[in-house]
Parts: structure tokens; sequence; C-alpha cells
């Protein structure tokens, strides 16, 4: 397996419980082994994958029919997720208005919605950066999956005003304290951290507020389902370490056990963090040997 071949088989994938994660987990892989320089990294991410996406054999994209939309009716079919349309309808708008003018709209809308895991945030700018680097070829897929992730997310979701006296000076840093202390399931809280940190020249300033916000109070308050808190006694043998045991217990994450496709997306993050912030390494260590024991449980 090789990154392309990872590539061509994670734009193919579509999701099975919610939002589809392929794109996400192929991004993280190559971040991974960009530091790593580990080539089973692609073998191991697609198995990861295949585990819990479903694999498409044709473009829906590419042989929708030629019926066309006002702008109104496209964001109305994709809110209203009305398939098969709703490829067609990504489709015009992606070829009249560009890629930026859908991405703009709907970020909006992230920042608006705090919703549990961040993935309407996370996932859609793994889209937005993926994008430059694909081929002509590889758009149909990359549509197909991007139609589906928007009418998944996004489709019959109102607009939440958030309060313009919230905190408006959380930084990275005590994002990551609170973090650390709640991580969410998968750690999908030091994921999103990862992300919004990672893009933040992609992101207007006024947004990042925002999504800095909607983390700290994920961070910092009830996880939405109970199941997904720390599971106290596994937290309570986890162990912290240096950078030595930490490269370990990472490797060990990825590949020493084969169960969900969040390891390489929250080994990823993990490895990110540690680099930006390397006086965290024993509490990020610990981290990643919580969610060994408890894979293994």
């Amino acid at each position: 397996m090789t990154e392309d071949e990872l590539l061509e088989r994670a734009l193919n994938y579509s999701a099975t419980i919610h939002q589809p994660h392929a794109i996400k987990s192929y991004q993280a892989a190559k971040n991974i082994f960009t530091v790593l320089g580990n080539n089973a990294i692609w073998a191991q991410a697609d198995k990861l994958i295949f585990q819990s996406e479903i694999y498409n054999v044709r473009s829906f994209t590419q042989d929708s029919h030629d019926t066309q939309f006002s702008l109104p009716r496209i964001q109305s079919i994709l809110n209203r997720s009305i398939y098969p349309v709703a490829y067609s309808a990504l489709y015009q708008w992606y070829c009249n208005y560009g890629f930026t003018n859908i991405f703009d709209h709907y970020i909006k809308l992230a920042a608006s919605n705090n919703e549990y895991l961040s993935h309407n945030i996370t996932i859609l700018l793994s889209f937005q950066t993926l994008l430059p680097t694909l081929n002509e070829k590889q758009i149909y897929p990359f549509l197909d999956r991007f139609t589906e992730f928007l009418t998944s997310t996004f489709g019959n979701t109102s607009k939440q005003l958030l309060s313009e006296s919230f905190d408006q000076n959380i930084t990275f840093q005590s994002l990551l304290d609170e973090c650390i202390h709640q991580p969410s399931f998968f750690g999908h809280n030091l994921i999103t951290l990862t992300w919004l940190m990672r893009c933040e020249n992609q992101i207007p300033s006024e947004l990042m507020r925002k999504f800095k916000f909607n983390l700290h109070i994920q961070a910092t308050t009830p996880l939405e389902d109970p199941e997904d808190e720390l599971d106290a006694d596994i937290y309570s043998q986890s162990l912290e370490g240096d950078i030595t045991q930490f490269m370990m217990s990472l490797d060990n994450l990825i590949f020493g056990i084969c169960k969900n496709l969040h390891q390489v997306t929250l080994a990823d993050a993990l490895l990110y963090l540690q680099q930006q912030f390397p006086i965290y390494t024993p509490k990020l260590n610990r981290i990643t040997d919580y969610q060994i024991r408890l894979l293994r449980r």
C-alpha cells in the first residue's frame, strides 16, 4: 500500500455511522508519515478505514443529470438532504461559484453550531486542505464525499447565535490544558484543537474566536454522551512518560491494535501537539497510554 493508493481508496469510502472519516484519516496518516517515515502507516490506515466505512465503486457526482438549479435551490436541496439530486446540486455550486464560496458558507454555519465532537469543523477543514492536491479525475469522488458530509452535518441545522459576551481571549495553550483534562471520545477535543491550530491562517479571526470558545465549552462541561467520559479506573493506571516513552506509546497506538480509525487521527493530533508543546509530553503520553488500555479492555 502506498500513499497514492490510500488516497484513491479514501476518496471512495462513505460513512456508515454519520460523517465520512476516510479523508481525514488519510491526511492524519500522511502527517504521521512525514514525521515518522514508516511506510506501514498506509496499510494500517486502510485496514482501519475498511472496518468502519463503506466502499463505493462509482461516482454519483459524475453520473448526475444536468438539470440547472439556482443557488438558493441548491442550498435548499442540500439543507433538506434530498438524494440523489444533492450530488448534482453541489457539483453545480462547485462549478458555478467555486469551492471557496461553498467553504465560506459552511464554515460560518460550523462556527454558529457547537456540534458534539466538532466534526462539523474538523472534517470541513480536512476537505478544504485536501482539495488543492487532487487531480481532475479525483474531484468527482471528492465531491461525492463532500456532499455526504454537508448533508449529514448541516442538513436541517438551525443557526444558533452565540452571545457576544463569550470569552474572546482563549489561547491554544489554555485549550490544551482543558482538552487534556477532558479529551472526550477518542480524544476528539485534542483532534479538534490540532485542526484549529494547523488551519489558523485559513480561518477568519472572528470565526476562530468562536471555534475556540466552542471547544472550551466542550472541554469544560459534561459530555453529551456520558459513556465518553474518562474511565477513572483506567486513567489512574495510565502512565506519564518522557519523549522516548511517548514515541513508543504512539507507535503502539497506531500499530499495536486494529480497532478504530481514530487510532490514526488521534495519534496524528498527539504527535502534533507534542511537537508544539514539548513540555506537555508526560501528559500526552498518559492520554496515549490511556487510549491503548481502553482499546484493549
